[in-house]
C-alpha cells in the first residue's frame, strides 16, 4: 500500500504510449466550385489547430516520420441537376494514394456527404498529403460545400506505434 501512495502520474505513464502528434484539423468556410468530371484540389480555408506546424497551404507535411491517420469529409453538391458520380481522393506527394467512389442513379439527390480515410506512412518533411475531389453532374458546376458548421474538413494525426 505504501508503494501506491508514492506513485506519481509521471512515474505511472512513463513508458506507456506516446503522443498523437503532429496533428491538425482544417475545414472549409466557403463553397468551392469545381468543374464537372475533373479531379480538383480541395482547399480548406480555416485551420482549427496544427500541433507540430505540419499543415500549411491546404496540405499536411509532417516534420516527424511515422504512420499517420488521414481523414476527410466532403459535402458535395451538384449544380442544377442530380449528381452522377462523386469521388474523394487522398493524394500523397502529388499522386493518388487512395479514393472513395460513389455512383448515383437517375433522380437521385444533388447532394452528398462522404468521408474517406487512410493510414499512410510518411517520411517526415519530404512527404505530404492533400485532398482532391471529382464530381460529375449534368449542369457542369458542382461545388464542394462549406455547409456550416464544418461540412467539409481535412484532419490527421500520427499513430502511436
Amino acid at each position: 500500500a505504501s508503494a501506491l501512495r508514492k506513485m506519481t502520474k509521471a512515474n505511472f505513464v512513463s513508458g506507456i504510449g506516446g503522443a498523437n502528434t503532429p496533428a491538425f484539423y482544417s475545414y472549409k468556410n466557403a463553397n468551392q466550385t469545381i468543374t464537372s468530371g475533373t479531379i480538383t484540389k480541395i482547399t480548406f480555408e480555416t485551420e482549427q489547430f496544427d500541433v507540430g506546424s505540419g499543415y500549411d497551404s491546404n496540405k499536411f507535411q509532417p516534420q516527424t516520420a511515422g504512420k499517420y491517420y488521414i481523414e476527410t469529409g466532403l459535402t458535395m453538391q451538384a449544380g442544377t441537376s442530380e449528381m452522377i458520380e462523386s469521388r474523394i481522393y487522398i493524394y500523397k506527394n502529388g499522386s493518388n494514394y487512395s479514393y472513395a467512389y460513389g455512383a448515383h442513379q437517375n433522380n437521385y439527390s444533388n447532394y452528398e456527404a462522404r468521408t474517406w480515410s487512410s493510414i499512410i506512412e510518411m517520411n517526415g518533411s519530404s512527404d505530404y498529403v492533400e485532398i482532391y475531389c471529382r464530381c460529375t453532374d449534368n449542369s457542369g458546376n458542382p461545388t464542394v460545400a462549406e455547409h456550416s458548421p464544418r461540412g467539409s474538413w481535412f484532419q490527421g494525426f500520427k499513430i502511436i506505434t
